[in-house]
């Protein structure tokens, strides 16, 4: 025989599941050509021009938006053969990037019909560990959670408040990682908190460079990458470790629903 207690939640209606967070109005536009990606973030508004749908699933789960290594999917996702679009969303109250995120999973699950689920699999990485000696960087002041980079050259940068984590999505995103043998770069230093510190690559382009970068000219950034954080005291080491990949189970090349405005 039930319990009171038992026959009071048996007979409880429901609670009515919560919407998920959607923009109020919004547009998808596909474009034949790109000029390159660039976000325009505001409280009330979201705007994503020149983008490939692997950079805008990405970008709102919160992962380094240039990463193509973290998403598997159809071909046309990303370079080479991406498509492009730009989405322009807004909203009637003001909203938080994560909110912001959270209503763009909305909308390309509605104008896509994207699903996924996230997967671990196994990639060469570059891991990025303590040195022997304390790392070249001093505890920062500064509070802002995404850190500051004040570009003293097109590749030196003086990083203010950056914690590992984040030097991790800087360093992977100027990469670009491009292809899918690309070695993302992978915090395994153990420090927390943020940092002040210098990230120099220019110094190491000047220097004795791989054979196939001597051969072709092109600049081999993961190499000026791994350099510069050695430089800093870490260790960088390539190495076989699970990465948790987006893969995508279904979506449709052509968004759905009217054009705004």
């Amino acid at each position: 025989m039930l319990s009171k207690l038992a026959l009071l939640l048996a007979l409880a209606p429901l609670a009515p599941a919560q919407p998920a967070p959607a923009f109020d109005v919004a547009s998808v536009k596909v474009l034949t050509t790109s000029t390159g990606p660039k976000v325009d973030l505001k409280p009330t508004s979201l705007e994503l021009s020149n983008v490939t749908l692997g950079y805008c699933i990405r970008w709102a789960n919160n992962l380094p938006p240039l990463a193509t290594y973290l998403t598997s999917g159809p071909e046309w996702i990303d370079p080479p053969r991406a498509q492009f679009y730009t989405i322009l969303a807004k909203t009637e109250h003001p909203a938080r990037p994560e909110e912001m995120r959270a209503m763009l999973r909305t909308l390309l699950a509605q104008r896509f019909q994207l699903t996924l689920h996230r997967e671990s699999k196994s990639r060469t990485v570059n891991v990025v560990s303590a040195g022997s000696t304390k790392p070249k960087m001093k505890r920062s002041n500064e509070d802002d959670p995404e850190g500051q980079v004040k570009p003293i050259d097109p590749l030196s940068f003086n990083m203010i408040g950056f914690t590992m984590p984040h030097l991790m999505q800087f360093v992977n995103s100027m990469a670009w990682l491009p292809s899918d043998d690309a070695r993302p770069f992978l915090d395994d230093t153990g420090l927390d908190g943020a940092y002040d510190f210098k990230l120099d690559l220019q110094r190491y382009r000047s220097m004795t460079a791989p054979a196939d970068q001597q051969e072709t000219g092109r600049v081999d950034m993961e190499y000026l990458i791994a350099r510069a954080l050695e430089s800093l005291g870490f260790r960088v080491t390539v190495k076989k470790a699970p990465v948790e990949t987006l893969v995508i189970d279904h979506v449709e090349r052509q968004p759905a629903d009217p054009q705004w405005p």
